[in-house]
């Protein structure tokens, strides 16, 4: 697209013309300032009440920016105020300090843009290989679970590949960096797939909360000669890590009237009451609501969509409806779509769990009933969209109240 430089000379501001105006009338100008001022002084004392004013009942809770980059803006943090102690103002309070430090915390931990000062987070690791690092109890927990399921921790390298794809503005563009349009591109992803099959690339969990990142020297010269830097990334699962980092913090300081949800379908609900809703969406084409599911608290709980929402779109769509997601299996490094939704229910353990559970049949490229119905097992609730048709498996625990047939 053609772009010409604005010519500001068209919209100069004109030259000003000074008219005098003379109220003759003193009285009648010292009551409008003084109306004038009582106007702002209602104005101010409105805006002072509503800030110092807090209702009892469920709000939104906002992070505090002033901590500096953080999480939040891919959460959205429910709470009930005035059922404890506290005044809600208090609660408020104290509860935007806990929640502000948690998201900054967590951004620090897992960034892989940039280095924090002082913590040794992914963006550390990733640049230190072969050096033992002590690092945060959480993220050593993290890499753990994620570690616990599969090798979808060392896509890194895939992951930058894929994000030209999903962030594309345009066919044109997404076509060039599509792996599965282009074939060089289609080859160099085998090859971090055969070095991730092969164990070049390995972190070492060891004793008092230390790491290290072994990578063997072909992989490390292939490294060198592509510029890999971010040889481990969480890559769209890590909200499911990161939102249990936040809620761990809330119930520490003794909160549970509370659910937080991440934008890209994680929930975490820390209220033991029952009534709870989630709608599940499926994708055929477009994004449309299959179901209504009423659940109790507390729980964890998944409702993923090969084309999710939130602030980053782990996916990209072409004009003629086919769409790349970001569910890329660890066996190819390529994009697969083996259902257009599922949602998932569990009364322990955290998101992070409950994503591994079912981890291994989301980045395959074909999945059984069976294999769905193993994973779920008895301990969680699955309902699964696939073809256009919805399946319940596992337990009962997410009761299906609606569906859009109905």
């Amino acid at each position: 697209m053609k772009r010409e430089a604005r010519d500001f000379r068209e919209t100069a501001p004109k030259p000003v013309r000074r008219i005098s105006l003379d109220i003759k009338n003193p009285r009648l100008r010292l009551f409008l300032v003084i109306m004038a001022l009582a106007v702002a002084a209602g104005a101010f004392f409105l805006a002072f009440r509503q800030l110092v004013s807090v209702e009892p009942g469920w709000t939104v809770l906002e992070a505090d920016g002033a901590v500096g980059l953080n999480v939040s803006a891919d959460f959205r943090l429910q709470i009930e105020l005035g059922a404890g102690s506290e005044t809600p103002l208090a609660e408020r309070k104290r509860l935007t300090t806990v929640y502000s430090a948690a998201a900054r915390e967590a951004y620090t931990l897992y960034t892989t843009q940039e280095y924090v000062t002082g913590v040794n987070g992914l963006w550390y690791i990733n640049h230190h290989p072969g050096e033992e690092i002590r690092v945060d109890e959480k993220l050593y927990r993290a890499l753990e679970t994620s570690l616990s399921a599969g090798n979808w921790l060392y896509l890194g390298p895939a992951y930058e590949v894929w994000d030209s794809v999903w962030f594309s503005q345009e066919d044109r563009e997404a076509a060039e960096a599509d792996p599965r349009k282009d074939t060089e591109l289609a080859g160099y992803l085998a090859q971090i797939a055969g070095f991730i099959r092969a164990g070049d690339i390995r972190l070492e969990l060891r004793d008092d909360l230390n790491v290290c990142l072994v990578i063997s020297d072909e992989y490390r010269a292939f490294g060198e000669e592509n510029d890999i830097t971010r040889w481990l990334d969480f890559g769209w699962q890590k909200n499911a890590f990161i939102i249990d980092d936040l809620a761990d913090a809330l119930t520490a300081s003794g909160w549970t009237r509370a659910v937080l949800s991440s934008t890209d379908g994680f929930i975490r609900c820390l209220d033991e009451r029952g009534g709870f809703t989630l709608n599940m969406y499926a994708d055929t084409g477009t994004v449309t609501q299959i179901a209504r599911m009423e659940y109790t608290g507390p729980a964890s709980l998944m409702m993923l969509l090969p084309a999710p929402g939130g602030n980053r779109h782990y996916f990209y769509r072409y004009q003629d409806g086919t769409l790349r997601t970001a569910w890329i299996s660890a066996e190819d490094a390529l994009d697969v779509q083996p259902a257009d939704g599922l949602a998932a229910y569990a009364e322990k353990g955290g998101c992070a769990e409950l994503l591994c559970r079912f981890l291994d049949l989301i980045t395959r490229s074909e999945a059984s009933e069976a294999d769905w119905q193993a994973a779920a097992g008895d301990e969680c609730a699955l309902r699964i969209v696939r073809n256009g048709t919805l399946t319940s498996l596992g337990n009962d625990r997410l009761a299906v109240t609606e569906t859009a047939s109905e």
